[in-house]
């Protein structure tokens, strides 16, 4: 995630000086935000090869989630 820090620039133009001043970063309130925020999860392990299986199973799930949504438009134009 990007955090930018609080910090004044000042540009002149026309000799008038003017200042930018940049607001803080807030964090979205997405799971994987707060697990990396969580200061318990501090620890993160990458392992060698993924869990293909719990992979497929996820985005199955999602790809189901997405095709029961009454907005869903499959650009592909498959009726699947």
């Amino acid at each position: 995630m990007l955090h930018l820090k609080t910090h004044t620039f000042n540009f002149s133009h026309n000799d008038s000086p003017r200042q930018l001043q940049f607001n803080p970063v807030a964090s979205d309130d997405d799971e994987l935000i707060r697990a990396i925020e969580d200061p318990v999860n501090d620890v993160w392990q990458l392992e060698a090869a993924p869990d293909t299986r719990e992979l497929n199973q996820f985005w199955s799930g999602v790809e189901d989630d997405l095709k029961h949504d009454p907005t869903w438009f499959n650009f592909a134009g498959e009726d699947e």
